[in-house]
């Protein structure tokens, strides 16, 4: 029996929102926060705000990964939260090869009325194109390697390299390569995939 997903949202006082997918029961994943010191910019919300004061919520369960994870990158754009005035996601969500037109049309619906301004479409540009220069020069030297960016599908997570995302969770590069390579499903209990047109 394949696993279901669960696509859920967290929300800080001041407002800005942190989109995820996962297969394991909510608390488990979540850690009381502890789980997500692999996104510095979140995690130091919690430590500020204090996991307790953040709104926890479950958006929608008994998804497959697909499913959960084109619901998860549509959240993303609707609440913006791959950018840091509006949220926590270092990504613009998860891994969503293909959509079922019944997924089409579900999130057809939901992005009804929620077209951006030029102006929030500007500011959306300049923040996707303020990557680092030492990050962007990391990550070109990736690519001519044969890597590139390396994303978490259940957590949207995206690292620089195979080696970034091993240090940042502690998962064996080894097992995340396997998983890339398509050896093995999973590496650390999460799917890994490449993202072939990042920057």
């Amino acid at each position: 029996m394949n696993a279901t997903y669960i696509v859920y949202k967290h929300t800080t006082p001041d407002g800005k929102c942190y989109i995820g997918i996962t297969k394991q029961a909510p608390a488990v994943r979540w850690g009381n926060g502890s789980n997500y010191k692999h996104n510095a910019v979140f995690y130091r919300a919690i430590r500020i705000f204090g996991w307790h004061n953040i709104k926890h919520e479950v958006i929608a369960s008994g998804l497959t990964k697909e499913a959960a994870a084109e619901m998860e990158c549509a959240l993303i754009r609707r609440y913006q939260s791959d950018i840091r005035s509006h949220g926590y996601n270092i990504a613009p969500g998860g891994f969503a090869p293909k959509q079922s037109e019944a997924t089409k049309q579900k999130l057809s619906a939901l992005h009804k009325g929620m077209r951006a301004s030029n102006s929030t479409k500007a500011k959306m540009s300049a923040v996707r194109k303020g990557v680092p220069k030492a990050d962007a020069h990391r990550l070109a030297i990736s690519k001519a390697r044969g890597g590139g960016l390396v994303l978490c599908v259940e957590t949207g997570e995206t690292f620089l390299s195979r080696n970034a995302a091993s240090k940042a969770t502690h998962i064996g590069k080894t097992q995340i390569s396997n998983c890339l390579n398509g050896v093995s499903e999973t590496a650390g209990g999460y799917h890994w995939r490449r993202v072939e047109n990042a920057v």
